[in-house]
């Protein structure tokens, strides 16, 4: 096998599969609506972006699933449109095509902001207890 990078695209399907194996069926189709979202809004190169849409979409579904909540497909509706006005990106196209339903969206406004109360409760518990 060469060491050149001729088999760098066996290498990432190899890493792609693996990493699928692991997520979740949930996780594995919102990852797959949010990615198509961003594409079909104009932004496929915005790392930033793709990197916040993912991780709370993986919070939201791990929440999910340790609730035994069912979450939908469409919820990437709702973690993309939160996305982008939490980051004040404006899309290239309209926003129709995002689907997201008012509950969803403040389900995940609320998800978030909680998950900020609870982060700053238990780092400022944490330090409180090492002085």
């Amino acid at each position: 096998m060469p060491s050149g990078g001729e088999d760098l695209g066996i290498r990432a399907r190899m890493i792609k599969l693996i990493a699928q194996a692991e997520d979740p069926p949930q996780l594995r189709r919102i990852l797959s609506r949010s990615s198509q979202l961003l594409d079909e809004l104009g932004f496929r190169g915005s790392h930033e972006l793709a990197n916040y849409t993912g991780n709370l979409a993986r919070k939201i579904v791990a929440f999910a699933l340790i609730a035994h909540i069912q979450v939908s497909t469409r919820m990437a509706d709702a973690i993309v449109k939160h996305a982008l006005q939490r980051l004040q990106l404006k899309p290239d196209i309209d926003g129709q095509t995002l689907n997201a339903k008012d509950e969803d969206l403040k389900f995940v406004e609320w998800f978030e902001e909680s998950m900020q109360k609870f982060k700053f409760k238990e780092a400022f518990r944490f330090n409180r207890d090492r002085t």
